[in-house]
């Protein structure tokens, strides 16, 4: 009777039963709610719904797109409503509410009527991906469990643990280490990286650079013979910036999806280049810049989809594959040396466990000077 005609009561009655152990209420919503009026699918994303209000918030950003801030002992974390990490999550929780999985269709269901949420009734926030630069200072997610970010300002770094900024996750992105006040040492990277001296300077501009989204970014090749550890010494350039499981990767064999890469993590790194063609170059030199790139809606005829992005760029390769006039403009070239004496990775690898964070901490501690001294500089 109550289900009939009250949904409000009934939800309400349906939240307590889920507490009493023992009753699976997938069953019970079996035999109190007719057959025509739901499937078990129906059910099930009712009850994930319910379940999701419970420790979410739903939020859509200025491009309309869904998210939900989910907060899980006292940590807010933040996911795109269709990311993996967030239907995982939503199984899980009706895994262990109901000790059943719930179906895809239940979840698609659910995830659905959460995304009109978001868009209708959320507060609309800027979500940012790594990096950011709000009420005067600059974050920098550190993509670690705790969700902490580093705030910068001219008057030095702290670790925040619940910070103001909203910033969203790539599957593929990986934690920074905890900096250490008092314990900087920049000068680790360059057992790591084989940047000549006199290139040194450069390179550290350019990692700088990396953290300011206010500005264009600048775009970084490295070339040098097989033996002068280009690809090493981008996966180290890239550890103090934006970790990520595969820090090098081939480029994709289609402009188009340099895109959808790029916007799954904060930097783009590609090695063993050959060859960009000249729409290839043309993507890139907008990327670093900030371009909106459109495509079609998949299982649409006439939708669009379009993401807007600028992110910083990293290339290597045997030879010279920056060519295009526009995106010279916007590149710094270094010629790697060969090594004159070579260590193993496991050795390398050692050694990187032992001063990453003191090198990263390094960085933070330039880059809050760098701020100091910034509006001084007259170009």
């Amino acid at each position: 009777y109550i289900h009939d005609h009250s949904k409000p009561d009934w939800a309400r009655i349906r939240h307590r039963m889920k507490k009493v152990k023992g009753l699976k209420i997938t069953d019970y919503d079996r035999e109190i709610i007719p057959q025509s009026d739901g499937s078990d699918d129906k059910n099930a994303a009712s009850a994930i719904i319910e379940m999701a209000a419970e420790q979410c918030s739903y939020i859509h950003d200025l491009d309309g797109e869904a998210y939900a801030l989910l907060t899980v002992e006292n940590v807010r974390q933040c996911h795109r409503l269709e990311s993996k990490a967030y239907t995982e999550w939503l199984s899980y929780q009706y895994y262990t509410s109901e000790s059943t999985a719930p179906s895809d269709t239940s979840i698609k269901a659910a995830v659905a009527a959460m995304t009109g949420k978001a868009k209708f009734e959320g507060e609309q926030h800027e979500v940012f991906t790594r990096i950011a630069k709000h009420d005067g200072a600059y974050w920098l997610d550190l993509c670690n469990d705790q969700w902490q970010a580093i705030r910068i300002t001219p008057q030095g770094w702290q670790v925040i643990d619940n910070p103001r900024v909203i910033c969203v996750r790539g599957a593929s992105m990986r934690p920074l280490p905890m900096p250490i006040q008092g314990e900087g040492n920049l000068s680790a990277l360059w057992q790591m990286a084989n940047i000549p001296e006199a290139d040194r300077l450069m390179v550290v501009a350019w990692l700088l650079e990396c953290l300011r989204p206010e500005t264009p970014f600048v775009v970084l090749e490295l070339s040098g013979e097989q033996g002068s550890a280009k690809s090493s010494t981008q996966s180290a350039l890239r550890d103090l910036i934006d970790p990520n499981k595969s820090n090098l990767r081939t480029a994709p064999k289609q402009k188009d999806d340099v895109f959808i890469s790029a916007r799954n993590s904060h930097m783009v790194s590609f090695e063993n280049l050959s060859h960009l063609s000249a729409d290839y170059q043309d993507a890139l030199c907008s990327l670093a810049t900030g371009a909106g790139y459109a495509t079609r809606t998949l299982y649409t005829t006439t939708d669009e989809t379009t993401i807007e992005l600028k992110k910083p760029i990293v290339l290597n390769g045997i030879a010279t594959v920056v060519t295009a006039h526009d995106l010279l403009d916007r590149t710094v070239h270094l010629d790697l040396p060969m090594l004159q004496s070579v260590s193993t990775e496991a050795a390398l690898g050692d050694y990187w466990q032992a001063n990453h964070a003191a090198a990263f901490t390094g960085l933070l501690d330039t880059f809050s000077r760098v701020l100091a001294k910034l509006d001084t500089v007259d170009l």
